[in-house]
């Protein structure tokens, strides 16, 4: 009687002892997922940047090869054909021509002209140039008036002070990049034990951005 109590109780512990090495075990599975889940979204969150700021760059870059072009071509000014021209020339989608005042008077959009720096809703995040002389800008995406398409815009001063040359681009790479960094493509794609689940939340508004399931 006494061997089958010692065998009971040796059972009972050798079973406490697998939970717990089970529990240890599934923990520290859980903790190193975690891990790469964390490092893999901050590095798709760093290229993100890293893209960002290099196109701003190379956009702010754009903007003054056309305002160096139409200074020394200023026959070109406010004939639309040739900025058309002058957009495939430096690989733009857009440009835009502002006078001193903010006011804008030439273009490859028309329906643009008379926008102000300092009143328009598409436009006024640049108001700042027009007291900043030195200054070069390159605003982040946003939503043209017509909904299609989202846009990148750089604007910089001409030598002269006496115009304001944006140029606006359609960021392709960027939008890749960041749709292939959106958290719940990430989450998706992160192999897991069968039965696993896997849920990313903002730490501040506590919104779901991803999960298996």
């Amino acid at each position: 009687m006494l061997t089958l109590v010692v065998i009971g109780l040796l059972i009972a512990l050798l079973y406490r002892l697998q939970i717990r090495s089970n529990a240890s075990s599934a923990y520290e599975s859980s903790r190193l997922l975690i891990d790469q889940i964390r490092s893999v979204v901050d590095s798709n969150e760093d290229s993100v940047r890293s893209l960002t700021a290099s196109l701003r760059e190379d956009y702010v870059t754009r903007s003054r090869a056309v305002s160096y072009i139409i200074d020394r071509t200023p026959a070109i000014e406010n004939q639309i054909t040739e900025l058309a021209w002058l957009t495939n020339l430096v690989s733009v989608d857009e440009i835009h021509l502002f006078d001193s005042d903010g006011k804008l008077y030439s273009g490859t959009k028309p329906q643009y002209y008379g926008e102000n720096l300092k009143t328009s809703k598409i436009f006024g995040v640049f108001a700042k140039m027009l007291s900043e002389k030195n200054f070069t800008m390159c605003e982040t995406i946003t939503n043209e008036v017509s909904g299609k398409s989202s846009m990148m815009y750089a604007i910089c001063w001409n030598e002269s002070h006496k115009r304001l040359v944006m140029i606006g681009i359609t960021p392709m790479r960027l939008m890749n990049e960041m749709s292939m960094s959106q958290i719940d493509k990430i989450i998706r794609e992160i192999p897991a034990y069968e039965g696993t689940e896997i849920m990313v939340a903002d730490n501040e508004s506590n919104e779901i951005l991803g999960a298996t399931s």
